[in-house]
């Protein structure tokens, strides 16, 4: 029993230790140089600072990373920036559903144009599609008055397009983006 307990600390002690590791790496100013980096560890380093939180709110993530994804120039700091922004819409929208959502992240890679993919997907409310050209604008927001600044979508812009990248999107009002 001792060992079991003892062992139980072990874990909790490593979990705590990447937890900190992960918001040290997070937290890190961005210094605009562009790096080899993986997306999937970005995806999975951002991840597990929100997992537990989204689950209590009722939103679980679910990860669909294509293994030998190729590494891609960019800067760590905003890609998780973006991620974050795009999870956190996600779950607002999961929560105006409610109770209960799923959010999926799905990597693949597009050897055809030689692109690394992210596919984010949520089961929440939906966009109308009267809203859908305007959500990158900014100080654009459907969210009432306190919720949000309408800047999130667009810094996601901006940073996908300073590293050369496109956004789509494509959502169905009640099923979910």
């Amino acid at each position: 029993e001792l060992k079991e307990i003892l062992v139980s600390i072990e874990e909790s002690g490593l979990r705590c230790k990447k937890i900190v590791q992960n918001m040290l790496s997070f937290s890190r100013a961005s210094t605009k140089e562009f790096e080899q980096v993986s997306l999937n560890d970005i995806i999975e380093n951002t991840v597990s600072l929100i997992e537990n939180e989204y689950k209590l709110q009722g939103a679980s993530i679910e990860k669909k990373l294509a293994s030998q994804l190729p590494l891609i120039l960019a800067d760590r700091q905003l890609l998780q920036q973006m991620l974050l922004d795009l999870l956190n819409n996600s779950l607002w929208a999961i929560k105006k559903k409610g109770p209960l959502g799923t959010i999926t992240l799905t990597t693949d890679y597009d050897a055809e144009n030689k692109m690394v993919v992210l596919i984010i997907s949520d089961t929440g409310i939906g966009i109308p599609k009267e809203n859908l050209e305007r959500i990158f604008e900014p100080f654009f927001s459907t969210k009432e008055v306190g919720e949000g600044t309408g800047l999130g979508l667009a810094i996601v812009y901006d940073i996908i397009k300073r590293h050369n990248g496109t956004v789509e999107v494509e959502s169905q009002v009640n099923v979910g983006t």
